[in-house]
């Protein structure tokens, strides 16, 4: 399903969503972990439902837990199907945007290293058709980094945690793929990133939460 239909506009998901009596708030949190993917807006429709056909208090904890549960499979198709150097725009991106929420508490430096995102205009172009990410800038304009998001806030957190299950091995083997992009003094940066990132999951994990805005959503 995922793969079958092109990610919906915010007009399609305005409308798919139009028959649902929710606040402008859990709306919003809706958008931003499905985005525009067909899937994820479907398994966020019927877990949202779920828990609105009770009449009760929606169950903040267990829409969390089940929607991750239920898209991991989603998350981990989209993972594999990128190429490598797919995979290394969205681990820097991944990385810009911790960069931006980290704030004073990070200590890893990545300037410079935005030059690849101009470099690499087709796979970023690529990775929005599919819906991975959205580009904000004009159709035949240079993408940035500052020009993309995640679509899904989850798909951030997924590759957030590829970076830590990432053993010596497929360090090194990611090294490989960073030196084929980036200069040696580049790559080194990125190196000591992902190293920073291992070393500090407490941190990542407090700026990349996303279940206090579920709880504040259904509140």
């Amino acid at each position: 399903l995922f793969q079958s239909l092109k990610p919906f506009t915010d007009p399609d998901i305005n409308q798919l969503m139009a028959g649902i009596p929710i606040t402008p708030t859990l709306r919003g949190l809706i958008r931003e972990i499905a985005g525009g993917h067909p899937a994820l807006l479907q398994i966020a429709g019927a877990l949202l439902y779920r828990e609105l056909k009770t009449g009760k208090v929606p169950d903040a904890q267990a829409f969390a837990r089940d929607f991750e549960g239920q898209t991991r499979q989603i998350f981990e198709t989209i993972w594999k199907r990128c190429s490598e150097v797919e995979e290394a725009l969205l681990m820097l991106m991944a990385l810009f945007k911790l960069n931006g929420r980290l704030h004073n508490q990070k200590h890893f430096d990545l300037r410079g290293i935005e030059v690849i995102f101009s470099q690499h205009q087709r796979e970023l172009t690529n990775l929005a058709e599919q819906g991975v990410i959205t580009n904000r800038k004009e159709q035949g304009m240079i993408i940035s980094h500052q020009d993309l998001l995640f679509t899904s806030s989850i798909m951030q957190r997924w590759v957030i945690q590829e970076i830590w299950q990432t053993n010596h091995q497929l360090l090194e083997n990611r090294q490989k793929v960073f030196l084929n992009l980036l200069s040696h003094s580049q790559a080194h940066q990125v190196t000591k990133a992902i190293k920073w990132l291992w070393q500090h999951q407490k941190t990542v994990k407090t700026a990349v939460e996303w279940v206090s805005k579920v709880l504040a959503a259904f509140s």
